[in-house]
């Protein structure tokens, strides 16, 4: 029998990957349960894990019934869209999502000319058009990073007998 080692490498990253950005989506969301019943705790919890991946501006966040998610609308968008991507990418609907490396390569551009704009004082952007960048780039950054890997990864293979 034969399996191949980055193939057990790949899927375990892979889980981990979702893992995480389930659970940094879930903390996102969670905070406006957490923030409006009080629950301090898990409310620290949720908070810890996003001040890690998130400048978490309120005024740069969605709100919902006067309580901003956790994070900023176009990381909202970027972790959103990069965990859909990667459950996509491991379903039967992979063959048909777009993944044309010119076009992965544009849809990284809007995000970083928004961010461009925005810091040099060009435009102040919207909220709306933060999370439709970032889910952009989130999606655009999961399907290059998963070309990359299979570019990278050597093709080799151990060979497993049964007992």
């Amino acid at each position: 029998m034969e399996r191949s080692v980055t193939s057990m490498f790949s899927r375990a990253a892979w889980l981990l990957i979702v893992v995480v950005l389930m659970l940094v989506n879930l903390a996102n969301f969670a905070t406006i349960y957490l923030t409006a019943s009080r629950q301090g705790g898990l409310l620290r919890l949720s908070e810890s894990l996003l001040e890690g991946v998130c400048h978490r501006m309120p005024s740069r966040s969605f709100w919902i019934s006067e309580i901003p998610l956790g994070l900023c609308s176009r990381c909202t968008g970027i972790y959103l869209s990069a965990f859909i991507t990667m459950l996509f990418v491991a379903s039967p609907v992979r063959g048909r999502l777009p993944g044309n490396t010119h076009l992965l390569l544009a849809l990284l551009l809007p995000l970083v000319a928004d961010a461009l704009l925005e810091h040099f004082g060009v435009y102040t952007g919207s909220n709306t058009i933060r999370f439709v960048t970032g889910f952009l780039f989130g999606y655009a950054l999961v399907r290059l990073l998963g070309r990359l890997l299979q570019l990278t990864t050597p093709l080799t293979h151990i060979e497993r007998t049964p007992p």
